[in-house]
């Protein structure tokens, strides 16, 4: 029964082959310049580790925040040495995660896999340099813009409240001027577990950031390992190369970049806009007509998925 609940929530939740995508496109946004990534402190490493809760659970090895919050006081500049070397080096070791299926209440087939709601659990010491990095990605977006503003998610003063004021404001414009809006909502279905490490490494680049950082998000990317139990029932091991682990503080930002050059991309069009939240997106659309607004907001639709 295991194994067979196991091929089933695999499938769905952790596809193994990767679709062919090139790294780069013809059309991508020119290049940042490359800023130089500079050494993590012991006081980022302080300041993220006392934002971290002793009972947030820990990955397979069973190594908490609190043990780590000792380590620091015990000498301080251990962590700050190892996070420093990882990047350095490019590489991210703590690969391997524990994820447990947790039943949905109220389902009345638990042999299919949306009955079940994976929860990760990834190293404590892993998530901490993830933090750190993520705090320093989301620095960088803000003060050079390299999100594009019509993404509302992983950024500062752009939230979910923002798009639907952006939203409001456009369908005020149209009742105002007397023409008419469409709106076509959408959401990329499997976005998280489809990923590519390629693709996104190279938009990630593309952004300036430093080639050893860029090294580092490939690694983070690459050779994860889960370890699956259903009712404390260890499955054999699964690997992935591709689509990330949710879980992870750098997970909501990596995803947006991975959008970013559609968004630039589609800048510049006229009588309809695009709007990003991570995975779920908006086409809004404006014409003298109802069929004129619906056929924009579907050849948008159409530019969008292709």
């Amino acid at each position: 029964m295991h194994t067979d609940l196991r091929q089933v929530l695999s499938a769905r939740f952790f596809p193994t082959v990767p679709k062919p995508i090139p790294a780069s496109h013809p059309d991508d946004p020119a290049p940042h310049p490359v800023r130089p990534f500079a050494p993590i402190t012991d006081e980022e490493v302080s300041r993220n580790l006392a934002k971290t809760s002793n009972a947030s659970a820990p990955g397979p090895t069973g190594i908490g925040y609190k043990l780590l919050k000792w380590c620091h006081v015990a000498n301080p500049d251990r962590l700050t040495t190892l996070f420093n070397a990882s990047i350095q080096l490019g590489h991210h070791p703590w690969c391997t995660a524990s994820v447990l299926p947790i039943p949905k209440p109220g389902k009345t087939d638990y042999r299919i896999a949306k009955a079940y709601r994976p929860i990760s659990l990834l190293e404590c010491c892993g998530k901490l340099l993830e933090k750190i990095v993520a705090k320093r990605v989301l620095l960088d977006s803000n003060r050079y813009h390299l999100l594009p503003p019509s993404q509302f998610g992983s950024r500062d003063y752009h939230s979910a409240v923002d798009a639907a004021l952006a939203l409001t404001h456009s369908a005020q414009s149209c009742t105002k001027s007397g023409y008419v809006g469409a709106l076509l909502l959408f959401d990329i279905q499997g976005f998280f577990d489809n990923l590519h490490v390629e693709r996104l490494t190279h938009c990630f680049s593309l952004l300036g950031f430093a080639p050893q950082l860029c090294e580092w998000v490939k690694s983070f990317l690459t050779d994860r390992r889960v370890l699956l139990s259903l009712n404390g029932d260890p499955l054999p091991e699964i690997v992935l190369n591709h689509g990330t682990l949710q879980g992870s503080p750098l997970l909501p930002l990596l995803s947006a970049i991975y959008t970013a050059p559609l968004l630039r991309l589609i800048e510049n069009w006229k009588w309809r806009s695009l709007s990003m939240y991570v995975d779920d997106g908006s086409i809004f659309a404006t014409g003298a007509t109802h069929k004129d607004a619906s056929e924009r907001a579907a050849d948008g639709f159409s530019i969008v998925t292709s």
